[in-house]
C-alpha cells in the first residue's frame, strides 16, 4: 500500500512538472505572437571592433537576452581562441558547430553586467565567471544584440533562450540552466 502511494505522489509530481514546463513555453509563445520579443528587428544592436581595450558599452542593466555574433569564419574564431586564451580565466565551452557566425547566447538579470564579462571590460583579476572574455583573444568585430525581456519568470527567459540555443547553435557557451 506504501509503494501505491509514494507512486501516485510521484506521478503528480511529474504531472505538475511537465504542466508548469507547457506553462512556460505557452509563455514564450504568447510573447513571441504578439510581436514583444520578435522579429529580431526589434533587437538593440551594438559593434564593437577587438583588440580594444577602451570599448565600453552602454546596455540597460535589465533583465533580457542576447546573442553575440560575427562575420568571422568558425576555423578563424577557434584558432585565435585556442592561441590566445588567458591560461587563469574560465572560458564558455567551444562546440564544434556550423560555420553561421553566432558565438554565443544568452541571458542575464542584469545585461550590462554580463557583457563586461563577455567582452573583458572588467578587471583582468576576475577569474571566477565562464564567459567569452573576447578581448582576451579575438580579433574582429561582433554585434551584440539584444533585448529586454518583458517577462519576470525566470523559466520563461529560459525558454526561450534554450529555443534560441536550439535553433542557431553557437559557437561558445553551454544550452540549459547554469
Amino acid at each position: 500500500m506504501t509503494e501505491h502511494f509514494a507512486a501516485t505522489s510521484f506521478f503528480n509530481e511529474i504531472v505538475s512538472d511537465i504542466n508548469s514546463r507547457v506553462q512556460t513555453l505557452e509563455d514564450v509563445v504568447a510573447l513571441i505572437e504578439s510581436n514583444i520579443i520578435l522579429p529580431f528587428e526589434k533587437w538593440d544592436k551594438i559593434e564593437v571592433t577587438y583588440p580594444n581595450k577602451y570599448q565600453t558599452v552602454d546596455i540597460p542593466n535589465k533583465r533580457g537576452v542576447y546573442i553575440i555574433e560575427t562575420d568571422e569564419a568558425a576555423d578563424y574564431i577557434k584558432s585565435c581562441f585556442e592561441n590566445g586564451k588567458n591560461e587563469k580565466r574560465k572560458y564558455a565551452r567551444y562546440n564544434e558547430s556550423e560555420d553561421n557566425g553566432i558565438l554565443y547566447i544568452g541571458s542575464s538579470q542584469k545585461l550590462n553586467d554580463r557583457m563586461k564579462q563577455h567582452l573583458a571590460l572588467i578587471p583582468s583579476d576576475n577569474y571566477s565567471t565562464y564567459a567569452l572574455w573576447l578581448n582576451d583573444w579575438f580579433m574582429g568585430t561582433i554585434t551584440l544584440s539584444y533585448i529586454e525581456f518583458p517577462c519576470t519568470k525566470q523559466e520563461t527567459l529560459q525558454a526561450f533562450e534554450d529555443s534560441l540555443w536550439n535553433i542557431l547553435k553557437p559557437m561558445f557557451g553551454r544550452q540549459g540552466k547554469r
